[in-house]
């Protein structure tokens, strides 16, 4: 989560964790999603969840983190568990930005 405090369950309606890398990295991309969501919903933060497909691009010449098409089909069936179905624009690749509830 980005910010809080400890009450803020008792004051916020909904949380998001943050802006992940587009990757599969334990620390900074999906992985560290599923890690969020887990510690914040044990901590009293119910009502959590992360950005599909994740939010971060990085197009240098030597790294490049751009959101593959089988990273974004198992984000979004991870978040289809959270209270929130969002995806998120990338960047300047186009994208639909598609807001559901679960």
């Amino acid at each position: 989560m980005r910010a809080g405090f400890r009450d803020s369950p008792k004051w916020g309606m909904l949380f998001w964790e943050g802006d992940q890398m587009v990757s599969w990295q334990r620390n900074d991309g999906i992985k560290s999603s599923v890690v969020g969501l887990l510690s914040s919903g044990i901590s009293g933060y119910a009502f959590n969840h992360s950005d599909i497909g994740g939010y971060c691009t990085v197009n240098l010449p030597i790294v490049k983190y751009n959101r593959s098409e089988e990273l974004l089909l198992r984000w979004m069936e991870l978040n289809s568990f959270t209270i929130v179905f969002r995806t998120h624009e990338v960047s300047k690749i186009p994208a639909i930005v598609i807001h559901l509830s679960s």
